[in-house]
């Protein structure tokens, strides 16, 4: 999977979508919208969390001050925007609903045909959960949390 310094390069530059076809590529924010409509078709897995939940991770990671009602508005533009394109198909899972139960969920997302092995997603879900406890336990904002995850992959 693709990530963080990654992603810093997508938004900064013609980033090489090409490369990363047939891939799972973790997006924040707007950068989801830079996907390119070039007859392909994907499949984007829209991780969804509470609006204060979106605005305090938001928030920790720029060091910003959205609120929110304001996240909650980014979100649903995103949202709007993957649902009005022909070339995409969005699986909505809510990230509470993973930490709580990931295997269950994993499975959700592999019957709507995404490639993944959901045993494997669990071990780094409990991974990333037990960081983020963590984090908490040390007061530390958790840098690496974003508005808004989502995973593409490419539909055969």
């Amino acid at each position: 999977a693709y990530e963080r310094e990654d992603l810093r390069e997508m938004n900064r530059t013609k980033f090489q979508w090409n490369d990363l076809y047939d891939k799972a590529v973790k997006c924040a924010g707007n950068s989801i919208k830079r996907m390119p409509a070039d007859g392909r078709k994907y499949k984007v897995i829209f991780m969804r969390r509470g609006p204060q939940q979106i605005a305090d991770s938001w928030n920790a990671f720029r060091n910003s001050n959205m609120t929110p009602e304001h996240a909650q508005q980014v979100v649903e533009n995103i949202y709007n925007h993957l649902h009005s394109r022909d070339d995409v198909n969005v699986i909505e899972v809510w990230y509470e609903d993973v930490l709580e139960d990931p295997i269950k969920q994993l499975n959700k997302v592999k019957q709507k045909g995404v490639k993944i092995d959901s045993e494997k997603g669990a071990q780094v879900v409990q991974t990333d959960k037990d960081d983020t406890d963590k984090q908490e336990q040390t007061e530390q904002p958790q840098d690496d949390q974003s508005i808004q995850n989502a995973f593409v992959q490419s539909e055969d």
